[in-house]
């Protein structure tokens, strides 16, 4: 977890880093507020379709308070699933930070932790 969200926050816009499995939040990272996760609709609609989520700029997304979980007036968030068990979430430091190769790098991340949480041994 520690790699994962090192490379995160060191090779992508990322601000702060959010991983929550199973219903238990397993990590945060970076700059972060200290309210509980609480998934939303956004986070549950990723979740259903098994989709990433980019939203480019939170001030224009009514649902913006889902994430008030990340500091307040954080700009941007990228939501990963990783499966039926848990999320990825990135906030970004602006809006429109993070870039069609840095999705792909977080949803890369994501597939590797996705990996290890399924593995028999945990």
């Amino acid at each position: 977890l520690a790699w994962a969200s090192h490379q995160l926050l060191k090779a992508t816009p990322a601000a702060c880093v959010l991983l929550v499995w199973d219903g238990n939040e397993l990590m945060r990272r970076g700059v972060l507020s200290s309210k509980p996760f609480v998934p939303g609709p956004i986070v549950q609609r990723a979740r259903e379709q098994q989709q990433t989520i980019g939203l480019v700029n939170l001030t224009l997304y009514p649902g913006r308070s889902e994430f008030a979980y990340f500091p307040e007036k954080t700009p941007a968030v990228v939501v990963e699933p990783l499966g039926t068990k848990g999320w990825l979430l990135v906030a970004g430091w602006s809006v429109r930070c993070f870039s069609r190769s840095d999705e792909i790098w977080i949803k890369g991340v994501a597939e590797k932790l996705r990996t290890a949480l399924e593995a028999p041994w945990n």
